[in-house]
Order: structure tokens, then sequence, then C-alpha cells
């Protein structure tokens, strides 16, 4: 009899073990500590604030390691941060570094181009890449990227009804020419006509040597809306010109700012410009950019306690304003640390996509309902819009619209004509840059 119950307890034990401690670390298990990758432009050149996204991950791992103390779990996270330097042959390279690793998912603080320009070597790789910044509809494809953030096939539409709704009828596009800058002026360009507006023109300029012709290209501009305004006797209230640059941008505003007319007309920008401190830092750039109340569209805050608490922790750790992508990045960093708890020893790619998606539908998100679409994008989310304002004394961006949502603006699926060009190789095609631009990187 007390052999039958001694059999009995050790099953007890084995199963209880087995299914709360091996694969989590939780209850009388082995501890185990979880790792993530994470890729940030701490230095260098880049339009995404590595400084905000640095703390917001040291954020994450303190408030996921409080989580699984506070339900006794012995498992813990830490996260390998590696600084990107803004370069894309260091992006390259720490991907592959991280792979070496074992490293199963990577949260990736990187641009559309950026992402476009390895992403054979991502597929190569099969690492689960997290990201909360990229938004071009280029990479809108079913594979292991997945971006906490919409694409731009719902940004633009909901640009194009703030426009309309602003009294905007024509616009004039001035955008970078490369993968996030070009896919965003199509699809503005593609919803605002088809609510009604109208392109007054489209002026292209290098992504890689943008200042060989930028007093061109700004002259171009006056002279479109000049047209516009003196000839074909529009409104200046009814024209606007749309800017989709990075921080580029704040050169191009100096530019402007020499032309009397390009102030008689509102702009908006993009994310890539949006919340840049570097703008409000430059007197010239700032100074117009208030004049004519350039706001750009970033993911809406939440109207929640645990995202007030979070931004609030963010600005006394960084010093600095709100940056939209930080709780994002945040996000990004909890999803990852769940997804390795339930996954445990499983390196497999295709079920730690299963597992993420599983995990993402139960997570609270502080930014709130993350719901992937077939493309591994979040569906949808509300737009707050942010403008240049002299306040205080001093250039600060400043909220303008809150949470601005349209239902009809949002695709129910990515759209199935884009795709990633690659060649036969699997070499993914990006555009040589011509003689100037090569030149003229040389000289910078």
């Amino acid at each position: 009899m007390k052999r039958g119950l001694c059999f009995l307890l050790i099953l007890w034990v084995f199963f209880s073990v087995g299914c709360n401690g091996s694969s989590s670390g939780s209850g009388t298990g082995q501890p185990q500590t979880l790792q993530i990758g994470v890729l940030l432009p701490v230095t260098g050149y880049s339009p995404i604030n590595g400084t905000a996204q640095r703390a917001a991950v040291k954020l994450a791992v303190e408030d996921i390691n409080a989580y699984f103390a506070d339900n006794n779990s012995l498992t813990r996270v830490e996260t390998i941060i590696s600084d990107t330097q803004g370069e894309i042959d260091e992006e390259s390279r720490l991907l592959d570094t991280m792979r070496d690793q074992g490293l199963p998912i990577v949260v990736c603080s990187m641009t559309s181009e950026s992402l476009a320009l390895v992403k054979s070597q991502l597929d190569a790789n099969g690492t689960i890449i997290l990201n909360e910044v990229s938004t071009s509809p280029y990479l809108s494809v079913d594979d292991n990227l997945f971006r906490l953030v919409p694409d731009d096939t719902y940004s633009a539409r909901v640009m194009a009804d703030l426009l309309l709704e602003n009294g905007i009828e024509h616009i004039i596009c001035y955008y970078r020419d490369d993968w996030w800058g070009t896919a965003l002026q199509e699809e503005l360009t593609a919803a605002f006509i088809a609510k009604g507006g109208a392109v007054i023109d489209s002026i292209v300029y290098s992504s890689r040597a943008y200042d060989i012709d930028m007093d061109e290209k700004v002259e171009a501009l006056n002279i479109s809306v000049t047209q516009a305004l003196d000839t074909d006797r529009i409104d200046a209230d009814k024209v606007a010109v749309v800017l989709i640059c990075f921080e580029e941008g704040i050169d191009i505003l100096k530019k402007a700012s020499a032309y009397p007319i390009l102030s008689t007309v509102k702009w908006y920008t993009g994310d890539g410009l949006g919340q840049n401190d570097h703008l409000l830092e430059d007197d010239t750039a700032a100074a117009f950019a208030a004049e004519v109340s350039l706001s750009a569209p970033l993911i809406a805050e939440v109207d929640s306690a645990a995202y007030r608490e979070l931004r609030t922790r963010l600005q006394d750790e960084t010093g600095l304003a709100h940056y939209a992508f930080a709780p994002v990045i945040y996000d990004a960093v909890w999803l990852a640390a769940l997804t390795l708890e339930e996954a445990g020893s499983t390196t497999d790619s295709a079920l730690l996509k299963t597992m993420l998606l599983a995990e993402a539908a139960e997570y609270e998100a502080v930014t709130g309902i993350i719901d992937f679409n077939g493309a591994g994008d979040r569906s949808t989310c509300a737009y707050d819009f942010w403008a240049v304002e002299f306040t205080n004394g001093a250039y600060q961006w400043v909220k303008v619209v809150e949470g601005y949502f349209s239902a009809s603006a949002a695709p129910a699926q990515p759209s199935a004509s884009y795709s990633v060009p690659v060649t036969p190789a699997g070499t993914t095609i990006l555009p040589e840059p011509t003689e100037g631009e090569f030149l003229g990187a040389i000289n910078r």
C-alpha cells in the first residue's frame, strides 16, 4: 500500500515539474535566463531616437523581471543590445552575429530601407524580427518580420482624410526616393485622389545624395506653389506641401524659408521627421516649421494609466520629450519575452511564429491592441498629429490632433501588389547610385 502511494506521489511530482518547470523556469523548476537581441542606433546618424528606444528597452526588462518574480517564476530576461551606429553594414553584421549567438528573436530598430537591404539575409537566417518603426508597404509580405506599427497603406489614408478635413484640396509632394518615401508618396497620392483631392506636383530627391541638387529641388517647389497660387488662382488655404523625409528635412525647411510664398501654405510631413529634436534646435528650420504649422502623424498615445506611467518614467530616464515609438519598442521586448518563455527550448521559427501570434492576442500591450495581419504587421491603430509650435519661450512638438482614426481608412489586408523584388540569386534589388550621388557621398 505504501509502495503504491509512493509511486503515485512520484508520478504527481514528475508531471507537476514537467508541466510547470521545464519550459518556463517557474515553480520548482530550474532557473533560466531568456536572452533577447536588440539592435539600436545608439550612436551615428539615424531618424530613430536611439536614446529613447534604449531607455524603453531597459524599463521593459525591469518590468518583465518584476512580473516573473511576482508570479513565482524562476525565469528572468536579459537583452543583448548592440549599437548599429545607423549604418547598414553594421546592421547586417550584427544580425549575423546574433544568429550565431543562437538568439531566436531580435528586436530590430531599423528603417524600411535598411530592412529591405538585408531582406534576403533575414530570410536566410530564420530569426524572428520584431520592428517598431518600419512602415513601408513594400515589406508587407509573409515572412519572419513582425512590425508593431501598421504599414503606410493605412497611415496614408489617415493623412488623406485629415488633409481634406482641414480644407486642403491640392497637395505637392516633396519626397525621398527610398523604400519608405516612395511607398508613402504612392499611397498618399492614391488615397488623396480617390477621396477627391488633386496632386499638383511630385518632386523627388535622392535619399543618398539629397544635398547635391537641394537648391534646384526647392526652387522647383517654389515654382509649383507659385503656379498654383498666382496662375491657377487656388486659395492658399486649400494647398499644402507634403514633405516626406528624414532628418535632411531640416535643411530642406531652411532652404524653403528663403522663399516667401512657401510660407503661405500649410506643410505636413511623415513620421520620419515627426518629433525630431534636432529640428527644434535649428532656429531657422524650427521658425519656418512653426510658421507653416508643420505637422506629422505618429502612433497615438493610449489613454491609460499604464501608458501615462511609462511615458513619465521614460522622460525621467532620458530627460527628453515624448517619443511615440518608445512605448512600441517597450511592447516589442515584452512580446519577445513572453514568446520565449512559452517556447522553452524551442528554436523552430515556424513554431515561434505561431507562439508569437498567440501571445500577441493575449498580451495587454501598453500601446493598445496588437492584431497582426497576414503580413505580420499591426493591422490598425489611431494616430496623433504633432506640430511644431513656439511655446513657453521655445520650439516644441505639440499634439494638435488626438487619437485620429478612420475606420474607412483601414485596409483589410496588405496590398497584394507589393512584394520585395529579388534577383534569381536571392539578392534584393535596389537602385544603384548615380555618378552625382556617388561623388556627393565621397565629398561628404
